[in-house]
This record gives structure tokens, C-alpha cells and sequence, in this order.
């Protein structure tokens, strides 16, 4: 029992000492690790600072209040778990072109409950709270499908059941019915054409609802590119320092007909075209999709 104490205590006295003694009046944007070990004093009330208290926190938002909005410690103080990552914002060229540059970079920041953490290395937990980012961190990076800024002429697909599942039906969120094509088959596609070069950093797939009512989504499938629509190629694994190509990169897609699944390409494409083709699917390949201008950096 004893020994069982003093490797947690030492654990814990790892712990207390990465921690970072921060004040009432810290801002976010003096923190620059991507996890911290904040530790607020107490007497942090709201008639001293002020915050967005939205859950995701920017560079100007205080620590100490909004670990204490989320009730992750209370005024006498206490210690927080805080996780920065970098969001790549895109900006249009001009209002007429639907390509956008990533040129603004900012930071967001999420606070974690540290009583559930201490022991555990905040390391071993990197990629728990990259995930925990929402989706919504991504609005900003869309592409223009949803929101339509890719219009119907710029969809394309090897083929459609009907016109009421025609390929301007695969847009993310759309309501039934969305894009079908004639034929259950590997190999099936859908297409976009941005009329111009353009940089993309990864995709957001859904299943979806047929005309008839029918449910169906693509379980996993592979992205092709290119400048020129008869000579695509298909996204590969980069490995090792020399960036060696290794075999295609077979995405997993969803597992029902109406959440979300991010895929992130190894590395970022510029290309006019740009191809989802199916692999696997669940009844039907239904699918509704958008393409990401930006990236998360980790």
C-alpha cells in the first residue's frame, strides 16, 4: 500500500511541477505551448475580467474565468489543463472567384478538468483533445459546396439514379434526397470542378436518404485529382524524410446515414479537379460531402 502511495505521489509531484502559475488577468495569448498545466489563484471574480465563455477560447479571452465558467475550478482557485491549436483561416481573392487563400493563422484554445488528469501523462492525451476541437472549428475552411458557392454545373458523377439525385444533391447537409448513383458499384464517382487551381487540405463525407426513402452511405473510398479532368491521380501515403510516395491512401468513411467523418490528406493538394470514388458502401453509395480549404496545424 505504501509503494502504491509514493508512485502517486510522485506522480503527482511531476505533475505540480510542470504546472504554470497564471493570474486573473492572463490572457490566452500568452500561452504558447500546445498543452499547459495552468494553476489559477483564487479571489478571480467577474467584476475583474471578462470573457466570451463560448467553450472555445481565443487569444484574448482570460484563463482563470473561463475555467471557472465551466466550473473546471471554482473561485478559490485551482489547476486547468489548457490545449492551444492553430487554425489556418482562408480568405476569398475576390468576391466572383470561388477559390480562397489560407493566409490568416489564429489560435484556439479549450481548458480540460486537471483532477482527471493528474496522474496521467498530458502527452498520452495529445490526441484526445486535438479531437475534442468541434467541427465548427472547420466552418470557416469549407469549400463552397454546402453554402453553394460551387455551382450545380461544377458537379459532376460516373452516374445518377435520377435527376432528383443528381450530383448538385451531394452538397453536406443537404436534405433528402442526396447524390445516387445509377449503379451500386466500386469505382462509382463524384466530381468537382473549381475552375481554378486550388489548394485543399481534406474532405467531410455523410451518408444520406434516397428518393425513395432508402438509407446508404460510402464506408470507405479513395480521392483523385488533377489539372486536367482525363489525367487524374490518386492521392498517396508521403512517408519518411524524403517524402517517399508509398501505396494510395484508402479513406474510411462513415458508418451511418447522417454524421459527419473528417479526412485529412497526408499532405495538401492544389488541383482543379478534384474526385470521390467509392470503394465500399452500406446498401447504396449515398453521398453528401464538402471539401476543406484549411487545415488544422498541430
Amino acid at each position: 500500500m505504501k509503494g502504491i502511495l509514493r508512485i502517486l505521489y510522485l506522480l503527482a509531484l511531476q505533475y505540480v511541477q510542470q504546472a504554470f502559475k497564471v493570474g486573473c488577468d492572463t490572457r490566452f495569448s500568452s500561452i504558447t505551448e500546445e498543452f499547459l498545466t495552468a494553476v489559477c489563484p483564487g479571489n478571480c471574480t467577474v467584476t475583474n475580467i471578462t470573457s466570451s465563455l463560448t467553450g472555445t477560447y481565443y487569444r484574448n479571452d482570460l484563463v482563470c474565468l473561463s475555467a471557472i465558467s465551466e466550473k473546471l475550478i471554482t473561485k478559490n482557485g485551482g489547476t486547468v489543463i489548457v490545449s492551444r491549436r492553430k487554425i489556418a483561416d482562408c480568405e476569398r481573392f475576390s468576391y466572383n472567384e470561388t477559390i480562397f487563400t489560407c493566409r490568416v493563422r489564429q489560435s484556439l484554445f479549450r481548458l480540460h478538468d486537471a483532477r482527471k488528469h493528474m496522474i496521467s501523462s498530458i502527452k498520452s492525451r495529445k490526441q484526445k483533445y486535438l479531437q475534442e476541437f468541434s467541427e465548427n472549428d472547420l466552418v470557416s475552411c469549407y469549400a463552397g459546396i454546402k453554402s453553394r458557392r460551387i455551382y450545380d454545373e461544377q458537379m459532376t458523377s460516373s452516374s445518377m439514379i435520377s435527376r432528383a439525385m443528381a450530383p448538385s444533391c451531394g452538397r453536406l447537409n443537404r436534405q433528402k434526397p442526396a447524390w445516387m448513383p445509377k449503379n451500386a458499384n466500386s469505382g462509382e464517382w463524384i466530381q468537382v470542378d473549381f475552375l481554378h487551381k486550388t489548394q485543399l487540405y481534406g474532405v467531410i463525407t455523410q451518408g444520406g436518404v434516397s428518393e425513395l426513402g432508402d438509407v446508404g452511405w460510402v464506408k470507405s473510398f479513395v480521392i483523385q485529382y488533377g489539372n486536367e479532368e482525363m489525367q487524374l491521380q490518386t492521392i498517396n501515403s508521403i512517408s519518411g524524410a524524403n517524402n517517399v510516395v508509398n501505396v494510395r491512401v484508402i479513406f474510411k468513411g462513415n458508418t451511418d446515414p447522417a454524421s459527419h467523418k473528417i479526412n485529412f490528406f497526408p499532405q495538401k493538394v492544389t488541383a482543379r479537379y478534384f474526385r470521390i470514388v467509392v470503394v465500399k458502401f452500406h446498401f447504396y453509395p449515398i453521398l453528401r460531402f464538402e471539401y476543406l480549404q484549411c487545415c488544422c496545424l498541430t
